[in-house]
């Protein structure tokens, strides 16, 4: 990884953008290096979703921790959404658990 140290941003140079002009932003200066290595340094973000699954492996549960992630690919592979094909493989499922 490149220095930490010298990819630090100075907040006052900046502005926030609103999520389309954020995503277009990105597209448009992400375009050059499309297909090729490179870095993408983000700061500042801490995400955490309220999962079951999470919260049991927070306990040390791995197996109530299986059961939640299972039973949530389970209701996802019934959606017809472009990433359930993948969801129903790994069920083993041709039917999209209908």
């Amino acid at each position: 990884m490149p220095d930490a140290a010298a990819l630090r941003l100075d907040s006052a140079m900046g502005e926030r953008l609103a999520r389309p002009e954020y995503r277009r932003d990105f597209r448009d200066r992400h375009a050059p290096f499309r297909n090729r290595r490179s870095w993408k340094f983000e700061r500042r973000q801490h995400f955490e979703e309220a999962d079951p699954s999470r919260e049991a492996l927070r306990g040390r549960d791995g197996e109530q921790a299986r059961r939640h992630a299972a039973e949530a690919l389970r209701l996802f592979a019934r959606y017809d959404g472009p990433r359930a094909p993948a969801a129903r493989e790994r069920l083993g499922t041709d039917h999209g658990g209908r």
